[in-house]
C-alpha cells in the first residue's frame, strides 16, 4: 500500500496530539471506497462506486497550565454501495461494501521536567452490523536527563480486531540516545508481532519484525576551516522475522554531509548489504522466500547556494548486485532560477537505467509455481515547478510532472524452495510494460483576510499503460497525449471567524444601547 499526504484542511490543522506514535492516518476516514464487507463483486458487470462520504467530524484539542495535552477527534462516515449489473438477470443492483462507521481518537500527552513526556493514545473504529471493529491502545515515553544529553524512547502498542474471532497483537520499541555533543549515538530494538494490526485507522506497511539497530554520528556545530558544518554517520541494521524467528537482512550505511562557508552543500551515501538476505515478501506467497545476493549502492550529490539567482542541484546513484548481473544507474539535474522577487522556476530531469532487475512476475496456482523475471527498466522523469507572487497575499503556482517507464523482460525463472532461481524457458507470457503518468496543477491562492483563503485549482491528469514500448521519448509523449485525460476544477473558500472579535462587537453594541 502506498501512503499519501492528507490534503483536507480539517485533518491537517491542529493534529499534533493525534499524530503521537503514528497511530492515526486520517485518509482512512472517507475518501476512496473500501470493500470492508468483503463483498464478491468480481463476477458483476459495470461495477461503479463513489467515494465514501464523511457525515461529520469534530476535534477538540488543547493543553492545560500543567502541560497536559488533551485531544479528542471523532468522525462518522456514511454507508457506501457499489452499483453493478447482475449478469444473470441483467438488472442493476447495489451491494453494500462499507457500512456506516465511527472513527475515534483520544490522546493525552503530559510534559514534565522540561524535556520529558509520557503519552497515551487510543484509536477506535466501530462499524455497523457484523463488519469488523478495531481498537489500538499505545503508551509512549520520552525521558531525558536534566542536561538533555541522553534520552530514552519507549513505545508499547496493543491492537485488537473484533471479527468472527478476536485477534490481538503488540509492538514494543525501545531506544537509547546520546543527544548532545559532536559525537552522538543511538541503539534500539523493535518487536512487532505477526498479529499486530493498526491499519483500520493507522498506517502500517508491514508487521512481523524483530529488528536491531546501532547508529553513530559525528557532527560540528561551528564553522571549521572552509566548512560551516559537516556530519558523518554510520548505521547498522540487523533484521529478523518475529514468526518464525529467522534471519532476514543485514545492512550498513555511511552518510557524509558538508556545507561550505559559501553555502554550497555536497555529500555521499554508501549502502552495503555484505551478505545474502532473505526476502519473504517478494514471492507474494507466505512461507516462500527469495534469497537476495549481497549488494552495494553509491549516492553522491551537490547543491549550490540558493541565495543566488541561479542554483543547481545534482545527484547520481549507482548500484550493483553480486549475482544475476543486476546493476542500475540514475542521475538528476535540477536547475533553478529566480528571475526577480516575484517569479521563480525550477526544472528537473531524471533518467534511470536498470539492467537485469530481478523480481516477481506471476504465480501459477494450478502448478503452485512462482515465476520471477529478469528485466531491463528504463525510466524518465521531467518536472517543472513555477511560482509567481503578485504580492504578500496573492500567488500563482504551476506544477508539471511527466513520468515514463518501460519494462522489457529478457528471461524468466522458477523460484525454488531454498530461495534460489532456475531458468524457466517454457514460460512465454508477455509482461512488457509501457507506463506513462502526466500531471499538471495550476493553483491560484488569495489570502483575502487574516486566516482566510481562497484557492482555485485546475488539475490535468493522464495515465496510460500498455505493452507496446515506444522507441523515443518524443514518440512516447505524443502517443500518451492521445489517451483519455481527466480535468478537475475546484474552488475552496475558508473564512476564519475570531470569537474574540465577535465578543468585542457585542460589547460595543451593548455600550451604545
Amino acid at each position: 500500500e502506498n501512503r499519501f499526504d492528507e490534503q483536507r484542511q480539517f485533518f491537517k490543522e491542529g493534529i499534533e496530539l493525534f499524530n503521537k506514535g503514528g497511530l492515526f492516518y486520517s485518509r482512512r476516514i472517507g475518501g476512496a471506497p473500501k470493500n470492508i464487507t468483503g463483498a464478491d463483486i468480481s463476477a458483476l458487470d459495470n461495477v461503479s462506486q463513489n467515494t465514501t462520504r464523511t457525515l461529520n467530524a469534530t476535534k477538540v484539542s488543547g493543553r492545560t497550565k500543567g502541560q497536559l495535552g488533551i485531544g479528542v477527534l471523532n468522525a462518522i462516515t456514511d454507508e457506501n454501495y457499489a452499483s453493478a449489473i447482475d449478469p444473470e438477470t441483467g438488472k442493476e443492483i447495489t451491494v453494500l461494501t462499507e457500512p456506516r462507521t465511527n472513527y475515534n481518537v483520544i490522546s493525552f500527552d503530559q510534559r514534565f521536567n522540561q524535556n520529558s513526556s509520557i503519552s497515551f493514545v487510543n484509536t477506535n473504529v466501530m462499524r455497523d452490523g457484523t463488519s469488523r471493529d478495531a481498537n489500538v491502545s499505545a503508551l509512549f515515553f520520552s525521558l531525558a536527563n536534566k542536561a538533555n544529553s541522553y534520552k530514552y524512547y519507549g513505545t508499547y502498542k496493543y491492537s485488537q480486531l473484533f471479527e468472527t474471532m478476536t485477534s490481538t497483537g503488540y509492538e514494543i520499541s525501545n531506544s537509547f540516545h546520546k543527544t548532545k555533543g559532536s559525537f552522538r549515538f543511538n541503539i534500539g530494538q523493535d518487536i512487532i508481532s505477526d498479529t499486530y494490526n493498526q491499519n483500520d485507522m493507522g498506517f502500517q506497511a508491514r508487521n512481523n519484525r524483530f529488528n536491531h539497530r546501532v547508529n553513530l554520528s559525528y557532527e560540528t556545530f561551528r564553522p571549521t576551516g572552509i566548512f560551516n558544518k559537516y556530519r558523518i554517520r554510520l548505521n547498522t541494521n540487523y533484521n529478523r522475522l518475529y514468526n518464525p524467528n529467522t534471519y532476514e537482512s543485514l545492512t550498513t550505511s555511511l552518510n557524509v554531509f558538508f556545507l561550505t562557508t559559501a553555502f554550497n552543500a555536497f555529500g555521499y551515501d554508501l549502502n552495503l548489504s555484505p551478505i545474502e538476505s532473505n526476502d519473504f515478501y517478494e514471492p507474494r506467497v507466505w512461507g516462500e522466500k527469495f534469497v537476495k545476493p549481497s549488494s552495494i549502492r553509491h549516492n553522491a550529490w551537490y547543491s549550490s547556494d540558493y541565495r543566488h539567482k541561479f542554483a543547481l542541484d545534482l545527484r547520481t546513484v549507482y548500484w550493483r548486485w553480486s549475482e544475476y548481473d543486476h546493476l542500475g544507474f540514475n542521475f538528476k539535474i535540477s536547475p533553478r532560477y529566480r528571475f526577480n522577487d516575484h517569479f521563480s522556476l525550477i526544472l528537473g530531469y531524471k533518467p534511470e537505467w536498470q539492467k537485469n532487475s530481478i523480481g516477481w512476475v506471476n504465480t501459477i496456482n494450478e502448478e503452485d509455481s512462482i515465476v520471477f523475471g529478469s528485466r531491463d527498466i528504463n525510466e524518465t522523469e521531467f518536472t517543472i515547478r513555477g511560482e509567481y507572487v503578485f504580492n504578500e497575499d496573492i500567488s500563482l503556482f504551476l506544477n508539471f510532472r511527466h513520468f515514463w517507464t518501460f519494462v522489457d523482460y529478457k528471461k524468466f525463472y522458477l523460484l525454488q524452495g531454498d530461495g534460489s532461481l532456475v531458468e524457466y524457458e517454457e514460460y512465454n507470457i508477455n509482461h512488457d510494460v509501457n507506463f506513462n503518468s502526466l500531471n499538471m496543477d495550476i493553483r491560484f491562492s488569495w489570502w483575502y483576510a487574516p486566516g482566510s483563503q481562497l484557492v482555485f485549482l485546475y488539475r490535468n491528469n493522464l495515465l496510460s499503460n500498455d505493452e507496446g514500448i515506444s522507441p523515443t521519448y518524443v514518440d512516447n509523449l505524443w502517443n500518451s497525449l492521445r489517451s483519455n485525460q481527466d480535468h478537475t476544477l475546484s474552488l475552496r473558500v475558508t473564512y476564519f471567524l475570531d470569537i474574540n472579535y465577535l465578543k468585542k462587537i457585542k460589547k460595543s453594541n451593548v455600550n451604545s444601547f
